[in-house]
């Protein structure tokens, strides 16, 4: 409930201002941010929480939540930029580049979301990989 999740950016306020840059408080607000669809701010919390000195060896969903807030913006450059980010810190991991592809897929870059594919190659069953292949070559085609 609406209730709730400015109840708890409340308490993040009131964390962060006695420490700016608090890992924990910043991803509760960015979250809360998220389920009252504030986009703006919670992409701004989460950039401050990856940034954030006590931040622990980060997950992936962190890169996820912030990507998928910057879609809701159709900021989807930023998104595949910041998606990018975690792959070079994390490595190229599945969800990442899955949604990375189609993000490039949703901008228009088609040509940009097959490289990705290929990249992505072994996250696919054979079948799995040609299918998309195949529905980005279409997509090409009609975009």
């Amino acid at each position: 409930d609406q209730e709730d999740f400015s109840g708890c950016i409340a308490a993040a306020d009131a964390c962060l201002q006695l420490e700016s840059n608090n890992f924990n408080a910043l991803i509760l607000r960015a979250r809360s941010f998220v389920k009252l669809d504030r986009w703006s701010e919670a992409v701004a919390d989460y950039s401050r929480g990856l940034a954030a000195p006590d931040e622990p060896f980060p997950l992936p969903d962190l890169y996820l939540e912030r990507a998928r807030a910057q879609a809701a913006l159709m900021r989807w450059e930023d998104a595949v930029r910041g998606l990018d980010v975690g792959m070079a810190r994390l490595g190229c991991t599945p969800a990442l580049a899955l949604l990375a592809i189609e993000y490039e897929r949703k901008r228009g870059a088609f040509a940009a979301a097959l490289t990705r594919l290929e990249r992505a190659r072994n996250f696919f069953d054979a079948a799995g990989y040609a299918q998309m292949k195949a529905a980005i070559q279409k997509e090409m085609q009609n975009p």
